[in-house]
């Protein structure tokens, strides 16, 4: 009976995600929830009607329905795109209507609505989507790291297919500002001027082939400028990525990242990063004869702290031979905002080589008692890690 009651759901899982048909009963348009909310992922072959009723339930919304809703919405949306025999016109206007319901829930964006905003950014990023509630909440400085990530992820994914020719030159524009001065300005956190990097260099922002030659080369000063500064978290990180864009055929930032790293003055200091230092990097393993799967991996510390406050991952297959194709399978992204930079600190204050402190048993005790309520309870959970461990912890400040 156990194994028939594990079985059932998987036959009924398989089924919604292969058969159009049976897919429409996985999804209740009277509550806008899904029986099998899993089985979307394997969705390879939404019906039209399916899509009609996502749609038509997105006009619907609440707030409290958006987290669940969207992002499995988006991904319906994603897999009906893909399918060669849907009308790019009228795949097109299914999307602005999608896109016209969700906006509104960008508005007024605040860290009490970071659910309802990381959700729809997520939406907006899978799809490929943009408007100017994204360009505001990626200018706000202050809001709450996940938001903020959200929102210049959005930026990296938009797609021009959703973008008017005669606003394009401008939205780009608007946002190239936007990133270059979150990069430029020091008093962010490192994870914030990295993803703005990041989002700057993406297709639809830097073409090195576009007529405005000076939108380029006012990002190719401003990452020189970021280079020549001493080594740190961010610079240290940008360099890890242009180590490897200059050789990736499939990077915007190939011809930028050859000239910058040829004429730079002071290699050697980028070889000087410690353990705990931001960096990019990037494998490639072989498959088959034509095939290979390249992994990129994302890790980024703040100034005080010993624990990073952003890893990133991203597994895609590349064809060897094919150019221009690279499959996204997956990405994955965890922030760490919230372990109070304290903890560092103690780690700092435990530390035998630290010469500047007296370090016993009575100076380790009052360290401990001195931290906030909720880093010693933590503590107290940890605190039978090994000394000898403790000791090749650092901060780079």
């Amino acid at each position: 009976m156990k194994s028939c009651r594990k079985l059932v759901p998987t036959f009924l899982n398989t089924i919604y995600a292969h058969d159009p048909s049976a897919s429409l009963l996985n999804f209740d348009p009277t509550t806008l929830k899904f029986a099998n909310p899993f089985s979307v992922f394997y969705l390879d072959n939404p019906s039209k009607e399916l899509v009609d009723q996502i749609v038509q339930a997105s006009s619907r919304l609440t707030p409290e329905q958006v987290p669940e809703f969207v992002g499995l919405a988006a991904t319906i949306l994603k897999a009906y795109k893909s399918r060669e025999t849907n009308s790019k016109l009228v795949y097109s206007q299914k999307l602005k209507e999608f896109q016209k319901s969700i906006s509104k829930f960008l508005n007024n964006p605040s860290k009490d609505k970071s659910a309802l905003l990381t959700a729809t950014l997520s939406a907006y990023a899978q799809l490929g989507l943009y408007d100017d509630a994204i360009e505001a909440i990626a200018a706000d400085d202050q809001l709450p790291l996940e938001i903020q990530y959200h929102a210049l992820n959005a930026i990296r994914h938009i797609c021009e297919d959703n973008i008017d020719d005669d606003q394009e030159l401008k939205i780009r524009t608007s946002l190239q500002k936007i990133l270059l001065k979150k990069l430029q300005n020091q008093s962010n956190k490192n994870a914030v001027r990295i993803w703005s990097f990041e989002a700057l260099y993406t297709s639809f922002i830097y073409n090195p082939e576009t007529d405005d030659s000076s939108l380029a080369d006012d990002l190719e000063k401003a990452l020189s400028d970021l280079l020549n500064q001493p080594l740190n978290q961010v610079n240290g990180f940008i360099w890890s990525v242009l180590k490897y864009s200059a050789l990736d055929r499939l990077s915007s930032l190939r011809g930028l990242a050859a000239r910058l790293r040829v004429h730079h003055e002071n290699k050697k200091q980028f070889l000087e990063q410690a353990t705990l230092s931001s960096r990019h990097i990037e494998i490639e393993l072989p498959l088959k004869k034509n095939y290979e799967a390249v992994v990129h991996l994302s890790i980024i510390f703040e100034n005080d702290r010993a624990v990073p406050s952003f890893i990133g991952a991203k597994l895609a297959f590349d064809g060897i031979r094919r150019e221009t194709l690279r499959l996204p399978w997956i990405d994955v992204a965890l922030i760490i905002e919230n372990l109070d930079w304290n903890v560092a600190e103690y780690f700092l204050k435990l530390d035998p080589l630290n010469k500047n402190k007296n370090v016993d048993d009575d100076f380790r005790d009052q360290s401990k008692k001195d931290l906030p309520a909720g880093v010693k309870k933590l503590q107290d959970v940890r605190y039978l890690i090994s000394m000898k461990y403790i000791q090749f912890l650092k901060i780079e400040t």
